[in-house]
């Protein structure tokens, strides 16, 4: 009896072993290389490998200022504040010119002004400098005529722009895109609240070293977009497509981050967004990404030609409506993907409301 008694405690021994031994090293193999720490208040949407596999592109959904709006939104202050000292330079140098009077056409001694005319030895007898490059006398208003012309150009600038009423915001304002989140982030822990008031949600593209996990720069930055839609770069890593200005798709240079190029379908005011790249064909040149058109309840695959900027449509399905817990209408777009493995080949996912992700169909582009 009690060697029958001693085999189940041999057989719950050797069990805990295998289980403490089970997740050391399962741990070994799958704990994270580095563990990213984005600043407070970003989040991460999506990311992408770059081509050579070093870097990741993360997209943050995060807070901005655009330095250069708030100029423009400030400057009847701002440049208020700069004509105030262009007119006092300006009447400093006219003051300073109407009390060095000269003889028109006679030589002037270039450090003190003092007429050389009948002078016979190299140096000034006023200064004691040597003598080069004399000033020739000219009419006084010849000499204040730079002056005055700046300070009444300055007062045209002002004044007009006054007399036009000229908004704090408009047109002018979405000319250059100065985002800084460091502004943000030191207006909103100082007493700059009017500063910190100026923030705007924005999607932000950062390049992170795989090797370390530090965060190398950031790529881009622009106006928040609502879309889930995930970055991709392209197959020879030389770009990735973003959605920018809502209804429009920008191919990001991944070198300097510049929009190369930027792609809309349909008119501007279509009530679409772009959905997620569905793959690349074999030569890296043309995209497929779904278009989601929410009037048209239709869900299109667009073939994006990233050189001519040419688009084609390959195929149409629904768009799958439910009604949310609150009684908002949602429209799901449905997911195509086109394998590297077979170029032509795609199929297509229906939505995740069902909770089932099973392919629905398969065809040939």
């Amino acid at each position: 009896m009690p060697r029958l008694t001693s085999i189940p405690c041999v057989v719950l021994a050797m069990l805990v072993l295998v289980a403490r031994s089970g997740p050391a090293s399962a741990g070994s193999v799958h704990d994270p290389m580095h563990r990213i720490t984005f600043p407070a208040g970003s989040t991460a949407h999506s990311a992408a490998y770059a081509a050579d596999g070093r870097t990741i592109f993360v997209r943050l959904h995060d807070t901005a200022i655009n330095a250069w709006e708030v100029l423009c939104y400030y400057w009847p202050e701002l440049l208020g504040g700069v004509c105030g000292v262009v007119l006092i330079v300006c009447a400093l140098l006219i003051h300073r010119t109407l009390g060095r009077k000269r003889l028109v056409g006679e030589p002037h001694c270039r450090w003190c002004g003092y007429c050389l005319k009948g002078a016979a030895g190299p140096h000034c007898t006023e200064c004691g400098r040597a003598i080069r490059r004399p000033l020739i006398g000219r009419p006084m208003w010849k000499r204040v005529l730079p002056a005055v012309s700046v300070a009444v150009l300055f007062l045209a600038l002002y004044g007009s722009l006054w007399l036009t009423r000229a908004p704090r915001s408009g047109y002018a304002s979405n000319w250059l895109n100065w985002w800084s989140r460091d502004l943000h982030a030191w207006s909103a822990t100082t007493r700059f609240a009017w500063l910190s008031a100026r923030g705007q949600p924005v999607d932000r593209v950062v390049e992170i070293d795989v090797a370390s996990g530090r965060m190398l720069r950031t790529l881009i930055t622009r106006p928040a977009h609502a879309s889930g839609f995930s970055i991709a770069v392209t197959p020879d890593g030389s770009g990735l497509l973003l959605p920018v200005h809502g209804d429009r798709l920008a191919l990001v240079s991944t070198r300097s981050g510049r929009m190369v190029r930027t792609f809309e379908y349909g008119a501007p005011s279509r009530q679409g967004r772009w959905q997620e790249v569905a793959g690349f064909d074999d030569a890296g040149r043309t995209a497929f990404v779904t278009f989601a058109d929410v009037p048209a309840r239709a869900t299109r695959l667009l073939a994006l030609d990233m050189e001519s900027g040419a688009i084609t449509q390959q195929l149409e399905a629904g768009l799958e409506i439910e009604t949310n817990f609150g009684g908002t209408m949602t429209c799901p777009a449905r997911f195509y993907r086109v394998p590297v493995a077979d170029r032509r080949l795609f199929f297509e996912l229906p939505p995740t409301c069902p909770g089932e992700m099973d392919a629905t169909g398969f065809g040939r582009l």
